[in-house]
């Protein structure tokens, strides 16, 4: 007498692990990025460059106006704030979609030196964000010759 097999078609799947399960964990950020919130997808990168007279802070920030942007410094500490608020209307013939989306992000920053804050420059260009912040020169101690009385 033959044995009955339970017929199992996606056992080979199982075992390997599922084509869709491998796509949608390693692509699960890329498909839900239009689906998120504007909040959930502002979180700039910072890179902070230290060159010979000047402290050089990079963000990125694409889609913000310098408008949209605040930048202040406190303490040796520098923060980038920015909020937007996006909106898109869509008119057909019978057909009227409007979506609003806003968000901020606010980042900072532990300079590693003494500053001059009253010459920091920003510009911003191309969705990058640039802070040059000049260095305070330490101070070459001095030398002084006491008299013994």
């Amino acid at each position: 007498m033959f044995g009955l097999t339970r017929y199992r078609p996606f056992t080979e799947l199982e075992r390997r692990g599922s084509f869709f399960d491998r796509f949608f964990n390693e692509n699960l950020p890329v498909l839900y990025r239009e689906f998120l919130p504007l909040s959930a997808k502002i979180t700039p990168a910072f890179d902070v460059i230290e060159k010979e007279n000047h402290y050089l802070v990079k963000a990125e920030v694409p889609g913000f106006t310098k408008e949209q942007i605040d930048i202040s410094v406190s303490e040796g500490i520098l923060t980038i704030r920015g909020e937007r608020k996006d909106e898109k209307v869509e008119e057909k013939e019978n057909y009227y979609h409007k979506e609003i989306s806003c968000g901020s992000f606010s980042r900072s920053v532990q300079l590693p030196g003494e500053i001059n804050s009253g010459e920091i420059k920003a510009s911003l260009k191309d969705g990058i964000l640039n802070v040059e912040i000049p260095r305070v020169e330490a101070k070459k101690p001095e030398a002084v010759k006491v008299e013994v009385q």
